[in-house]
């Protein structure tokens, strides 16, 4: 499933579900990332 495709469904979802992807979301990108504190740390 390519990222409109998916955009799409999540469209079309409650406002409570959609809230849930977003933070969902969110929270992913505020992982750290081991690649990225190998580069930096260089």
């Amino acid at each position: 499933m390519i990222s409109k495709e998916i955009l799409e469904q999540a469209l079309k979802l409650k406002p409570d579900e959609r809230f849930m992807v977003v933070e969902g979301l969110i929270k992913s990108l505020d992982e750290p990332d081991i690649l990225l504190d190998a580069i930096w740390a260089e």
